[in-house]
Order: C-alpha cells, then structure tokens, then sequence
C-alpha cells in the first residue's frame, strides 16, 4: 500500500507515478490551450485588417482531357468559371 500513501515518495529521486501523470496532464493542456488562444489572436488580427483583395493574373497550368493547357487567371476564380471563359467544357 505504499504507493496509496500521500506522505511517501517512490522511486530513486522521491517521485511516484501520480506526481509524472499530475504534470504530463498539466503540461498537454498548458499546450491544448495556448494553441487555441494562439488562433483566436490571429483570427482577430485577421478581421482587424479586413478582408485582402486580390488582383492580377496569374499563369497556371491545367490538364484538360488529358491534354497540358495553360491560362492566365485572376486569382479569385474558379475552376468551373476559368474552365467555361476558355470553352473547354
């Protein structure tokens, strides 16, 4: 019963099993709750800056039936609106 004793310390150095499960626990939610709050801070600084346009083209490179086709896009569209200004559907 000496492992139930509060007052007695196991092992070489005078720790026991409930004192490394006591601080393993602590030590996953210490983690568990610093990476939500982690996301929470960006996600605010996020909506403070507000939503970023995006503007341009850019040149991609798509395979349509097989064949290697390339186009300029804006980077707000869609496959299915680039696949339909190109006539490939």
């Amino acid at each position: 019963m000496r492992e139930h004793d509060p007052n007695t310390k196991g092992g070489p150095n005078g720790h026991s099993r409930r004192d490394f499960l006591r601080g393993s626990s602590m030590a996953a939610a210490t983690a568990v709750l610093t990476g939500h709050a982690t996301t929470a801070l960006d996600e605010a600084r996020a909506a403070e800056e507000g939503p970023k346009v995006l503007s341009g083209t850019a040149e991609i490179s798509l395979k349509v039936n097989g064949q290697d086709q390339k186009v300029s896009v804006e980077p707000r569209s869609t496959l299915l609106d680039t696949l339909r200004q190109t006539g490939w559907t």
